[in-house]
């Protein structure tokens, strides 16, 4: 269980205003700043651990987040900001454009990173200090004195190290960006990892996941139909057929109840509903498996492994990982790698039995029971998560 989410410490109180009061620039940003902290705090009350971090694109971006190396050796190149959009658990908006702050670019210096950075790598991290403005605009000549119009936070960029970096401490005022280490006498950023996202919709490579997912779940479905088809009326239809059919009904109840949701409404929710939706259909095969046989079900395993070189193990642990996974919003790409796997796993699977003439089919030249690689598994005993 989460640890309890408590409110921050009210740190700007209004402003007492009264008549006759010598006014000082000071008065106004304080009332700014309190301003801020009231809207921090009724962000805070709609943010979770689970749907902080990166927003929408912002304007004339097709992405949230852009980081970049300049540079070519470790001791000259730098981390640079070159735009973002995003939203910390304490409710601070971090939003930097450089159409608005113009000259300013944060930036992290590589030789600053140290050790760390090369043996487990780094997080990327950026935080707003709205009690530390910059000024921002064009001045207009005509005002005395001359003056930046507008201000705004300063955007600073950090590293914190993969190994050492407190969680709690991170998600807090920071918004994970990135995550890179150094190689060589360069900084190479993990092109595969997904930073905390708000929604779905909000990062390439979850919309791309879930399009993935939504062209596997109508190709199973349109395989079972296949399945059914062939072998419903089939005189051969044996217990093996029952059992594949016990499989079947599992996704079909599933893509009944989930696809819409998944097709339609999963975009615009954040990442750990994905895999809520995808943990329902690994326990409902889960829990449809539970009422075959021990002798049949391990059968079946087997039958499948003949056809698709999807080994017992192999299938059993696809599931398990579906099923035991905790989602960590610091590490969406582990969850998207799980929900891929199984995905693809049992759309190979369905796929080759919608292939044959019918359940039972033996492919010519394999007897399954004389596989050795199935008997050891058979041996060991450790693929069975049905014990």
């Amino acid at each position: 269980m989460k640890n309890q989410k408590h409110m921050k410490q009210i740190k700007y109180l209004p402003i007492n205003w009264s008549n006759g009061l010598k006014l000082s620039g000071q008065h106004f940003i304080d009332a700014h700043l309190h301003m801020v902290e009231c809207f921090q705090h009724l962000r805070a009350e709609h943010v979770t651990e689970y749907n902080y971090g990166i927003g929408m694109p912002l304007e004339h971006h097709s992405s949230s987040v852009s980081v970049e190396v300049v540079g070519a050796g470790a001791e000259s190149s730098t981390i640079r900001l070159n735009h973002c959009n995003a939203i910390t658990l304490g409710g601070s908006t971090i939003v930097f454009e450089p159409e608005l702050y113009g000259s300013f670019s944060p930036e992290l210096t590589l030789s600053d990173l140290g050790k760390d950075a090369a043996d487990g790598g780094v997080y990327i991290a950026v935080t707003a200090s709205y009690d530390r403005l910059i000024p921002v605009g064009y001045p207009d000549p005509n005002e005395i004195p001359l003056r930046h119009p507008h201000l705004l936070p300063e955007i600073r960029i950090t590293a914190v190290p993969v190994q050492s970096g407190n969680e709690h401490f991170l998600n807090k005022d920071f918004v994970i960006i990135g995550k890179g280490l150094l190689e060589g006498r360069g900084f190479v950023l993990d092109d595969e990892y997904i930073p905390p996202v708000q929604r779905l919709a909000y990062s390439q490579k979850l919309r791309t996941s879930l399009n993935g997912t939504i062209v596997h779940l109508n190709h199973m479905e349109d395989c079972i139909g296949q399945i059914y088809q062939k072998n419903v009326d089939d005189s051969r239809r044996s217990t093996l057929t029952s059992n594949v059919f016990t499989l079947c009904r599992a996704i079909d109840e599933y893509y009944a109840h989930q696809f819409f949701q998944i097709e339609n409404i999963l975009i615009e929710e954040p990442p750990i509903r994905y895999l809520q939706s995808i943990n329902i259909l690994a326990r409902s095969i889960f829990n449809a498996l539970r009422t075959i046989s021990n002798k049949e079900y391990e059968y079946m395993l087997q039958y499948f492994y003949e056809w698709t070189e999807i080994s017992p193990s192999s299938f059993e642990t696809t599931v398990g990982d579906v099923l035991s996974l905790k989602y960590n919003h610091l590490d969406i790409a582990k969850t998207n790698r799980v929900v891929q796997k199984f995905v693809t796993t049992l759309d190979t699977i369905v796929k080759k039995m919608s292939e044959l003439d019918y359940i039972g089919l033996i492919r010519e030249n394999i007897i399954i029971s004389d596989d050795s690689n199935v008997e050891q598994e058979k041996t060991q005993k450790t693929w069975r998560f049905l014990d």
